[in-house]
């Protein structure tokens, strides 16, 4: 599931991206999105930006702090985390995440919103904060 998850967000998932995953749980997809967002640019690749983010959202705070835990077992997680390039929240993932570090015209917004919580329907919320074109 997360292989095809991440597969489906790869062309959004670049060095500029801020990618919101919805129910991160064990934090493991999560630190797999920052992977690809961060990964070590090319020369075709333009360097991330201070804006790119990816944050890990949790309503249960037990599982919240298990995917921060996780991700700091890696070396590259543990900078991710102290760069503030991730970050794990607890909070509703029906009402989304405005981040209140973000600045800027389009910094509340999403390239993607990855939800692997459970939903019966997708949450207008979402919707709005996610960007056009963005999945």
């Amino acid at each position: 599931m997360h292989a095809h998850a991440a597969e489906s967000l790869l062309p959004y998932l670049t060095p500029r991206a801020r990618i919101l995953d919805i129910g991160s749980g064990s934090g493991y997809l999560t630190h797999v999105l920052a992977e690809l967002v961060f990964s070590s640019p090319t020369s075709a690749t333009p360097p991330p930006s201070s804006r790119a983010k990816v944050v890990g959202l949790e309503h249960i705070s037990a599982l919240r702090d298990m995917g921060e835990r996780n991700m700091r077992k890696s070396e590259d997680g543990k900078r991710f985390l102290e760069d503030g390039k991730v970050q794990f929240v607890k909070g509703d993932g029906r009402k989304g995440f405005v981040d209140p570090s973000a600045s800027g015209s389009g910094a509340q917004m999403w390239d993607a919103i990855h939800v692997g919580a459970a939903a019966v329907r997708v949450h207008e919320d979402l919707i709005t904060q996610l960007k056009s074109p963005g999945r």
